[in-house]
């Protein structure tokens, strides 16, 4: 299944499952969305901006997941970046 047939209701429904242990593997991550850790990170924090079936609580509580695991992949480097390229 590629990245493209999970909506934001998959990726939120994911989140829900793993963030009280962390927000999930990231090799779970891949295998469930096609995406690399930073990526399904960017696009959960996309997904929680539009996303209305969460409580208040489990919002702010995945964000902070969400926020805790983007600063800790620090900024993309520019081997992510050339990587991303040679396979687009």
């Amino acid at each position: 299944m590629t990245s493209q047939s999970h909506d934001a209701a998959d990726v939120v429904a994911f989140a829900q499952r793993w963030y009280r242990y962390g927000g999930g593997d990231p090799t779970d991550i891949m295998i469930e969305f096609g995406l690399s850790e930073r990526d399904y990170f960017l696009r959960l924090r996309g997904a929680l901006a539009d996303y209305d079936g969460l409580d208040p609580q489990t919002a702010g509580d995945i964000a902070q997941v969400v926020a805790r695991r983007l600063a800790e992949l620090g900024p993309k480097t520019d081997g992510e970046a050339l990587s991303r390229a040679a396979t687009a």
